[in-house]
Parts: structure tokens; C-alpha cells; sequence
């Protein structure tokens, strides 16, 4: 849901508000991507504060879905640039605030030996929504753009719906913390010198990809001048595809092999999506970039959500997952505004998105060289 929501959102805001004024719309691009990773960060207070009211986990994971879907809803009414961009954006700020409870919902429902197999499920059934959601979007705005509205109003209404499916999980009511400050979830940085540095590693790549991400649809739509249908075709179906055909096989080998090593593997395979992406200027050679992108990140998405599971003890996987949350989210507010600060910086150099894919790619490498001193403790669970 939450790709394909925000990657349609932001053909909307490129197609219906920015190129019928002659605009480029950097800025109002990078709120609109940044602003989910915003919401990871918040996920750090949340947490911490919300926890005294001693309600149900998926009744924490509730509540921000139905903000997020109520501002969508209001998003679809919006005449004005900036009030698209914010209520679309307070809807995305809105969604990752449920993630850390998610995780530890998985964790009491599903055995460890199976939790990667178990959670794929449900990543694979979101990948199916993904595609059939940006591909019927992608051609509507393409030959009926005046119909964008009911893009979002159908959106608004799948999130509400999942209100009603997650509230039918098996739920422990969640039990008030000693620290219900915004340092409560920190404090497992003190404690766990393996879980800090592989939270830097993770900076490292993570930063990388998600500078990045937000160049995908700009580069399709505003240097290639691609139409809407193909843009969500390169951009989201494509990817999105790959990533359910072969999450299987990363689930299967996340609760078999030694993480790190899978996670090396993940980064090769994104390094190699984003190299073909941006050195290619035909569909086909885009095509097997975003072909690339979509193995590795189908395995990512699902060792981002799990890899904590392998690292934190039982009573603090939802501290662990926040501050994995919020550490994402930082470098997700801050990496939209810094890819397109460099872009422009490198307008003269000849194709600037060449040179910051490059960039990406050579902190990716980086990242693999820095996992390789910890290969011996992937097996922590």
C-alpha cells in the first residue's frame, strides 16, 4: 500500500500540479518523500509516550492508519499545490508510526525458525496490490488524468480497511514503560555496541538508496520526458514484480543462512539496480536497472522489518525496531533534499544523474566492505 501510494501520489503531484505551471516542483518532491521518513522518526516518541495508556498493539497500529487515510482523503479535494503536498504528506508522516508494533506483532505470533517465510506472505500479497494499484494508476493518469481524485479516495479507503483486518490479529495489550521519554528507545544504543555499528552500516546503504529513490520518477518523467504509464511501469511495476517473485527465496534463505552475508548479497544486487537505472536512456536498459533494484529490495524490505528479531531480546524488540525506524527515517527526511541539492550540482557534468548513481553506488560498496568484520555473529537470535 505504501509504495504505491507514494509513488502515485508523486506522478500526481509531477503530472497535475507541476508540468501544466512549467515547474520543476524540487522542493515540494522531496517533502512529499521525506515526510514518511519523518513519521519514522516521530515513531521514537510514539512509542515512548503512547505505551501509558495501555492499549492493544494493533490498536497502535490502528490509530495512525486512520489519520493517514483521513488526510489522503482530504488530499484528494486539494486545488493548490502545497496543500496536496501537505495532506498527502501528513498521511505518509502518518503510516510509519505503526511499524515498530507491527514488528513485534509478528514476533509473538510467528516462530523464529519461520518468521521470514511467514512475514513474505504477507509482503507478497502487498506486492500483488502494488502492482495492479500503479499500473492501473500509472494508465489513468496517462489518458485520464482528471480522474486522479479517485486515485486517492481509493487509496484512502484500502487503508482504512486494514484497520478492520489488522484489529482481527492476536494481541497482547501493550505494558507501560519506566523511561516514556524520547530517550527510553535510545537506550539500547548504550547497551548494544554490535546493534550501533550495524546501525551506521546500515546509514551507510540505506543513505545511499534513499537519496536516490526519489530521482527514479524525475529522471523517467522530467529528463527522459517518459509518459505517466511508462513511468509507473519502470518506476513501480517492474520492481514491485520482481520483488514478489523472488521474496520466497529471500524468505527462505533469512531463516537458514547467516544474515550478513544475505545482507551483502541484497546490497550487490541494489548497487547493480541503481548502476543499470541511471547509465540508460531506452526502456530496456531501464528496465533490467529497475529489474535489479526489485531483487535486491525484495529481500531488504523484508530483512529491514525482521533483522531486529535476530538481534534484540524478546522484551525490547520494539525499542530495537525503533530506533532502527527512526535512524531510517532521519537519513530518509534529510537524503530527498540532499539528491536533489546534488543533482543540481553536477547540472554541467553531463548527465548529472550518472554521477550521484555513482556516488550511490560507491557508498553501497562501502557498506558490503563494512559488514564483512561482523560475518560472524549473522547468526545472533
Amino acid at each position: 500500500m505504501q509504495a504505491a501510494y507514494q509513488a502515485l501520489a508523486q506522478l500526481i503531484l509531477i503530472e497535475v500540479f507541476l508540468k501544466p505551471q512549467g515547474l520543476t516542483g524540487e522542493t515540494e518532491q522531496a517533502v512529499l518523500f521525506g515526510s514518511s521518513f519523518l513519521g519514522m522518526v516521530l515513531s521514537l516518541f510514539y512509542g515512548n509516550y503512547i505505551s501509558r495508556f495501555r492499549l492493544k498493539k494493533t490498536q497502535l497500529v490502528n490509530i495512525p492508519t486512520i489519520f493517514a487515510g483521513s488526510f489522503l482523503l482530504i488530499a484528494s479535494i486539494a486545488q493548490d499545490t502545497w496543500i496536496f503536498v501537505g495532506f498527502c504528506s501528513l498521511s505518509f508522516l502518518c503510516f510509519p508510526l505503526r511499524i515498530p508494533y507491527m514488528t513485534e506483532i509478528y514476533r509473538d505470533n510467528y516462530p523464529s525458525s519461520k518468521r521470514g517465510t511467514y512475514h513474505s506472505w504477507a509482503l507478497i500479497s502487498a506486492q500483488i496490490s502494488t502492482v495492479l494499484v500503479t499500473y492501473s494508476g500509472g494508465y489513468l493518469l496517462k489518458n485520464s488524468p482528471e480522474y486522479w481524485r479517485a486515485i486517492l479516495v481509493v487509496q484512502s479507503i484500502a487503508l482504512f480497511s486494514t484497520c478492520f483486518l489488522v484489529a482481527k490479529l492476536p494481541s497482547l495489550r501493550v505494558k507501560p514503560r519506566k523511561n516514556k521519554n524520547f530517550w527510553g528507545s535510545l537506550s539500547v544504543l548504550r547497551e548494544d555496541r554490535l546493534f550501533v555499528y550495524l546501525i551506521f552500516v546500515w546509514f551507510v546503504f540505506g543513505f545511499a538508496n534513499l537519496w536516490i529513490f526519489p530521482l527514479r520518477v524525475t529522471y523517467l518523467s522530467s529528463h527522459l520526458n517518459f509518459d505517466p504509464f511508462t513511468v509507473s511501469i519502470l518506476a513501480s511495476v517492474i520492481p514491485e514484480t520482481t520483488r514478489f517473485v523472488f521474496l520466497p527465496m529471500w524468505a527462505y534463505l533469512f531463516d537458514r543462512i547467516n544474515f550478513f552475508a544475505l545482507r551483502m548479497w541484497l546490497n550487490l544486487f541494489l548497487l547493480l539496480g541503481m548502476w543499470f537505472y541511471f547509465h540508460n536512456a531506452d526502456f530496456w536498459g531501464i528496465a533490467l536497472g529497475a529489474f535489479l533494484h526489485g531483487v535486491g529490495f525484495s529481500g531488504g524490505r523484508l530483512a529491514w522489518g525482521l533483522w531486529v528479531t535476530k538481534m534484540a531480546p524478546k522484551t525490547k524488540t520494539n525499542d530495537y525496531m525503533a530506533v532502527n525506524v527512526a535512524a531510517t527515517g532521519v537519513r530518509g527526511v534529510f537524503g530527498p533534499f540532499l539528491g536533489f541539492f546534488v543533482l543540481n550540482q553536477f547540472e554541467n557534468s553531463g548527465n548529472q544523474y550518472e554521477t550521484v548513481s555513482e556516488i550511490s553506488c560507491a557508498l553501497v560498496l562501502l557498506s558490503i566492505i563494512l559488514i564483512i568484520p561482523v560475518l560472524k555473529y549473522g547468526k545472533r537470535e
